[in-house]
């Protein structure tokens, strides 16, 4: 698919994605819009309906920031200050000390016991996952006939 295919096909989403994610305001459009196209196969239309453009724009804008996209700048390698801060969420010191030195980092590892574990790295995750229950519908199997 061309660039003006997928420009002209995500649209919609990509105005959805701007209006919900101010944060990644830096990063221009035909990269965004790259990466709603490959996020779309991701995202069902049949189990979103009528909120699967807000779903799909949620789920972009998770995998960018946690895949760093606007982390650094591509002319100068150095770290962009108008990034989101939640873009260093994964791997942010938590805590350190002197003595003998010690630093932790706030790697999220105590959410990995959940299959959904990685929506709740970033705010735009933690709002796909409350479309998500809103949409579909869990099923429990008690093991009774």
């Amino acid at each position: 698919m061309s660039a003006k295919e997928t420009a002209n096909k995500y649209k919609s989403v990509l105005a959805t994605f701007r209006l919900i994610a101010p944060k990644l305001r830096e990063i221009d459009n035909k990269t965004v819009l790259q990466w709603i196209n490959l996020t779309a196969p991701l995202v069902s239309k049949r189990k979103f309906g009528n909120l699967w453009e807000q779903a799909l724009a949620l789920m972009t804008a998770h995998r960018m920031t946690l895949s760093g996209v606007g982390l650094f700048d591509n002319e100068t390698e150095t770290e962009n200050e108008t990034l989101p801060q939640d873009a260093y969420q994964t791997a942010r010191v938590s805590s350190y000390s002197e003595g003998s030195v010690s630093i932790s980092y706030n790697d999220n590892l105590e959410k990995l016991g959940n299959l959904t574990s990685d929506l709740g790295m970033t705010e735009y995750g933690v709002q796909y996952q409350s479309l998500l229950r809103l949409k579909v519908i869990p099923i429990l199997n008690s093991g009774e006939r």
